[in-house]
């Protein structure tokens, strides 16, 4: 019947993936960072009227970390140097190396987001 040929006749729907460039796409925190979403509900940090106005109530639990053992690398067979620090979580232990513009990046990222609501203080300089 003509119904039925024109529905064959009709091309398969495709899927456009809205993301152009999947390798600049940034996962966790950064994601956090660079957009605007809305907050869940077990992530809001109630506000209440202190002494010298409203503030926010600490959480529980805290999340520290400890950055050391600065070093030099190089890239590019010794083209290209940088400094790269040692992160370690003091709750679980676990390191990870980081260089000095990833530092630099998040706080970039904190002053925009957060500047005007908390102190965020200025990075050291770099050290090897």
């Amino acid at each position: 019947t003509l119904f039925q040929s024109s529905q064959r006749a009709r091309p398969a729907s495709m899927k456009i993936p809205l993301n152009k460039f999947p390798g600049f796409a940034k996962p966790g925190m950064e994601q956090f960072l660079l957009t605007k979403q809305l907050v869940k509900s077990k992530e809001k940090f109630p506000i209440i009227i202190g002494d010298y106005g409203p503030m926010w109530t600490y959480p529980a639990t805290t999340f520290d970390c400890v950055v050391a053992d600065p070093k030099k690398g190089t890239k590019m067979y010794g083209l290209k140097s940088y400094i790269e620090y040692q992160l370690t979580n003091t709750s679980t232990n676990r390191t990870a190396n980081h260089r000095y513009k990833h530092f630099d990046w998040l706080y970039e990222r904190l002053l925009v987001k957060f500047g005007a609501a908390i102190p965020i203080p200025c990075l050291p300089d770099k050290q090897v």
